[in-house]
């Protein structure tokens, strides 16, 4: 080795003596074709010298523990199981850079993902339901910060609602889940007893998501009456504020109440960009694309996405 750079030292010095430009220029691109390299050996120094240390720790505790259970071999032998799984966990889980989800309790979910996404102004995610049967782990997985998911449409439970549900859970993700309504279904049910319907469907996910009317038509004209008495319901058997989705259009064509425009959270979808609703709709999301799937933006962080999970004292 001491070889090489005298070697190297003597062919630079003839190079800076023959011309310095040159040897300038020859050196800038050797560093940086060294650069990788370079980096490549610090690190994996550093892991050694890491290793080096988690040597040491465990020589410690081995000769603790012999020490501690010179008479009892059977108990140094458990011992060292125990502790060597520990270290094992807790060095597998920096070297891999994994965050543990807390799916145990509403509390611990909150914070976990409250800390998650903290440095998040405003929250990217998908809305998905059997149509992606075959794909949604990967929008789940893949999504930036939230899920919404197709509970019903009508009073058929979406197949693939729960799985997609708890595969966005175990993924970490903010959670959210829409009513498909449509005129088979508000010509069909009272909206009273759909929303006790809905209620009882997700009892289980109260508390935990954010709820959506998806209310639309093929001509955007929808029974703003019959929302509105929906919505009414949910609130008054769930305590929770449910938020409606529809498009642009479905917003500025119909005779919508002042209370729902200044009241009701909205999660509006326009792909030709920003949402511009002519009247004072408290706009809280946009769907902006539904390419490759149904993609959105939530105008808030996750805090202000979990004060809309919450149940209300009626």
């Amino acid at each position: 080795m001491r070889k090489i750079f005298t070697d190297l030292s003597e062919a630079a010095s003839i190079l800076w003596n023959y011309s310095k430009p040159l040897a300038v220029a020859i050196i800038i691109v050797c560093g940086l074709l060294a650069l990788p390299i370079m980096i490549v050996i610090a690190a994996i120094y550093i892991v050694f010298v890491l290793f080096a240390a988690l040597g040491k720790v465990i020589a410690a505790i081995d000769r603790i523990i012999n020490d501690g259970t010179e008479l009892h071999p059977r108990i140094s032998r458990y011992l060292h199981m125990i502790i060597g799984g520990a270290i094992a966990v807790v060095v597998g889980m920096a070297f891999f850079n994994r965050t543990v989800i807390d799916t145990s309790s509403l509390k611990s979910y909150r914070k976990t993902t409250t800390k998650a996404y903290k440095h998040c102004e405003e929250l990217k995610g998908v809305d998905i339901s059997a149509w992606q049967a075959d794909t949604y782990s990967l929008y789940t997985k893949g999504a930036d910060n939230f899920c919404i998911v197709r509970v019903a449409n009508g009073e058929n439970v979406d197949p693939y609602c729960d799985l997609i549900y708890q595969n966005a859970k175990n993924n970490g993700k903010l959670l959210g889940a829409y009513f498909y309504c449509d005129q088979d279904t508000w010509n069909v049910f009272d909206p009273v007893k759909h929303a006790k319907w809905c209620a009882q469907t997700v009892e289980g996910y109260l508390g935990w998501t954010v709820f959506f009317l998806d209310i639309e038509n093929d001509d955007n004209l929808v029974d703003t009456e019959w929302a509105k008495r929906w919505l009414e319901a949910w609130y008054e058997e769930t305590g929770v504020t449910a938020c409606l989705y529809m498009n642009q259009d479905t917003a500025e064509r119909n005779p919508w109440s002042r209370d729902i425009i200044e009241n009701t959270p909205l999660w509006v979808a326009n792909y030709n960009g920003e949402p511009d609703l002519s009247d004072n709709w408290k706009v809280i999301a946009h769907q902006f694309t539904d390419t490759p799937v149904d993609s959105d933006t939530f105008f808030g962080t996750a805090e202000d996405w979990w004060k809309l999970c919450e149940r209300k004292q009626k």
